[in-house]
C-alpha cells in the first residue's frame, strides 16, 4: 500500500456515503469529501492523494466550509502573474 492509499480510501468512502446514503449531489459530495480528506491528512500527517478520481487538484487551491450554507466550497490559489 502506498502512502496515499489510505487517504484515497478515506475520500472515496466519504464521497459515496454522502452521495448515496445522504442524498447529496455528486459534485457536492466529492467537494465535501475533499474538504474532509484535507483535514484528515493534516491531522494524521499523511500526504494528500494524487489520483485522477479527484474533482479538484489537491496541488492547487484548497477547500473551506461555509457555516451559513452548510456546504464545502473550493478556494482557488492566489493569482500569480507571469
Amino acid at each position: 500500500m502506498d502512502s496515499t492509499e489510505g487517504a484515497m480510501e478515506f475520500y472515496e468512502e466519504r464521497a459515496a456515503i454522502m452521495q448515496y446514503d445522504g442524498g447529496s449531489k455528486r459534485y457536492d459530495a466529492q467537494l465535501f469529501a475533499e474538504h474532509l480528506t484535507r483535514q484528515y491528512c493534516d491531522r494524521t500527517g499523511k500526504p494528500l492523494p494524487e489520483h485522477s478520481a479527484f474533482r479538484f487538484s489537491f496541488s492547487r487551491g484548497s477547500t473551506a466550509w461555509d457555516e451559513d450554507t452548510g456546504r464545502a466550497y473550493y478556494v482557488p490559489p492566489p493569482y500569480e502573474r507571469r
